[in-house]
């Protein structure tokens, strides 16, 4: 559930793991219930490692280091000579699916539509103080319809503004 809540995924291979020693403890513990598992595994760790040689001087060590790498030193080359040979050859391609991922596509469009929405307030806001600054002739009470317009604009840029202002700082609580 921890892992859920985190949004960690474990590997199948790991959780049938876990499961399968689930399932053995509960097993050793209905056979036996008294039996200490971890007395168990000091015992079975004391056993191997008295079974593993420790190398007693520096050429020793080397010498067994390079036999456990011999496995994997012997696949190395097959595992690199296709790609090396592709690459010297020029046929060697990545392909980058810009998009391909759902959130990808939904970053993409909230970074679009806080762009817009910051462009559409920024111009409503430059043309409602221009309108604002405007001088015509008064028609309601000495106020007139060039600064009542450019009033109205003023607020709704504001409105817009604020609202980008808000899913920014939102957005930001949520990291």
């Amino acid at each position: 559930m921890v892992f859920r809540d985190f949004g960690i995924v474990l590997p199948r291979s790991t959780t049938t793991l876990f499961r399968t020693l689930v399932t053995l403890l509960g097993t050793l513990e209905t056979i036996d219930p008294g039996y200490q598992v971890s007395e168990g595994v000091r015992r079975t760790r004391g056993e191997l490692s008295a079974q593993q040689a420790v190398p007693h001087n520096l050429q020793e060590l080397a010498l067994q280091e390079a036999l456990n790498a011999g496995p994997v030193l012997h696949r190395l080359p097959h595992q690199v000579d296709g790609p090396a040979r592709a690459l010297l050859r020029g046929e060697l391609r990545t392909r980058v699916s810009l998009l391909s991922e759902p959130e990808d596509v939904l970053a993409a469009r909230s970074m679009v539509n806080r762009l817009v929405t910051g462009l559409i307030g920024a111009a409503l806001a430059l043309t409602s103080a221009i309108l604002l600054s405007a001088s015509s002739r008064p028609i309601l009470g000495g106020v007139s319809l060039v600064n009542l317009l450019g009033g109205i604009g003023l607020f709704f840029a504001v409105l817009l503004l604020l609202r980008l202002l808000v899913q920014i700082l939102r957005e930001g609580d949520k990291d």
